[in-house]
C-alpha cells in the first residue's frame, strides 16, 4: 500500500522541470502522483488516450506536446520506453527508495522472527529444567521416607542422570540442587542442560576433591559440596568479573573463583557474631567435611 503521502526533493524537482512549460510541469505532477500510487511503485505503463486524461490535456495534440516535453532526452527527467503504442515511464528515485524499503521491511521480519523463536527457545528450556528438578527432588524425597540407604549403588540409574548420562559417581540430586543454588541467587539465568549439567559435576568433584571427601553418595558430603557452591554463588555477585559468568565460565575459571574468594575472607575475618551469610555458608561446609574426615579416618559411624 502507498504511503498517504510523497517525498518531493525540491533541488530534483526544480533542475528536472525548469525548461518545461506549464502545460508540461503539471503533466509531469500529476505523473508522479500515479507513479507513487503504482505497484511496483515509481513504474506506470500507459497507452496514449490514458496519458491524455492522466496529463488532463484538452486534445490529442496537446498530450503529445506534454509527452513530447517530458520525454526530451536533454531533460533526463524518466525512463522510457515505447511497444505497441505503450509507454512504460519509469521514476528512478522512486524504485530505488521502494528497494530499500522492502530490503528493510525484510530484514525487519526476519528479526522478530529470530527473537520471537529465541525466547521460545529459552522458556521451553526453563520448562525443561523446572520439570526436570521436580521429578528429581520428587524422587529423592521418595526414597528417604522409604528409609533407602544412600550409600546403595545407583549406577543402574546413570544412563537417565540428570547429570549428563555419566552418574557412576555422583547422585542423581547433587546436580539438580547446585543449579537451585544458583537459580535462588540468579533468577533470570537460563540453564543449558547439555552444556552445564556436565560443568556442574565437574565443580562438584572439585570441590569434593579440595575438601578430601571420597564417598560423595553421602548425604553429609553433598551437604557439604551445596554450602560450599551456595557460598561461593553468593561471592560471585559481589564480584564484577565473575557476577554474569555461564556455569561453563564458572567451571572453567573455578580455580581463579575460589583463590580470589578465600583471600577476600582472609583479608576480612568477620567476627563470630557478625558473621555474613557466605562465611556461615562456609562454616557449614567445612564441618560437614570434618565429620566426614573422622568418620572415614576412624572406620566407623560419627
Amino acid at each position: 500500500m502507498a504511503l498517504p503521502y510523497i517525498n518531493l526533493y525540491i533541488g530534483d524537482v526544480i533542475k528536472d522541470t525548469n525548461l518545461l512549460s506549464p502545460e508540461a510541469f503539471g503533466g509531469y505532477v500529476r505523473l508522479l502522483f500515479k507513479m507513487h500510487e503504482a505497484s511496483p511503485r515509481g513504474v506506470v505503463k500507459y497507452d496514449l488516450p490514458t496519458l491524455c486524461r492522466v496529463f488532463a490535456a484538452d486534445t490529442p495534440d496537446k498530450n503529445a506536446a506534454i509527452l513530447e516535453e517530458i520525454l526530451n532526452p536533454a531533460y533526463n527527467i524518466f525512463d522510457s520506453s515505447v511497444d505497441a503504442g505503450v509507454y512504460t515511464l519509469i521514476n528512478r528515485r522512486m524504485v530505488r527508495e521502494s528497494k530499500v524499503s522492502q530490503a528493510r521491511s525484510e530484514a525487519g521480519k526476519k528479526g522478530a522472527e529470530a527473537t520471537n523463536s529465541k525466547n521460545k527457545k529459552n522458556q521451553q528450556t526453563a520448562d525443561q529444567f523446572d520439570a526436570a528438578n521436580t521429578s528429581s527432588n520428587n524422587a529423592a524425597n521418595k526414597s528417604s521416607k522409604k528409609g533407602q540407604n544412600y550409600n546403595s549403588n545407583i549406577n543402574s540409574n546413570s544412563g537417565n542422570s540428570l547429570e549428563g548420562g555419566t552418574g557412576e559417581e555422583l547422585p542423581i540430586y547433587v546436580v539438580p540442587q547446585m543449579l537451585t543454588v544458583l537459580r535462588k541467587h540468579r533468577p533470570r539465568y537460563i540453564y543449558r542442560q547439555n552444556q552445564d549439567f556436565p560443568a556442574l559435576r565437574s565443580i562438584a568433584e572439585t570441590i569434593a576433591s579440595n575438601e578430601g571427601i571420597e564417598d560423595i553418595t553421602n548425604p553429609s558430603a553433598v551437604d557439604s559440596i551445596v554450602a560450599i557452591w551456595d557460598a561461593l554463588v553468593a561471592f560471585m555477585l559481589t564480584d564484577s568479573l565473575y557476577k554474569d559468568f555461564q556455569i561453563t565460565q564458572i567451571e572453567k575459571y573455578f580455580q581463579a573463583i575460589a583463590s580470589k574468594f578465600s583471600s577476600s575472607l582472609e583479608a576480612k575475618p568477620g567476627k563470630e557474631d557478625k558473621k555474613n551469610g557466605v562465611q556461615a555458608n562456609m562454616n557449614t561446609a567445612q564441618n560437614a567435611a570434618e565429620l566426614l574426615k573422622r568418620k572415614y579416618e576412624g572406620g566407623g559411624n560419627v
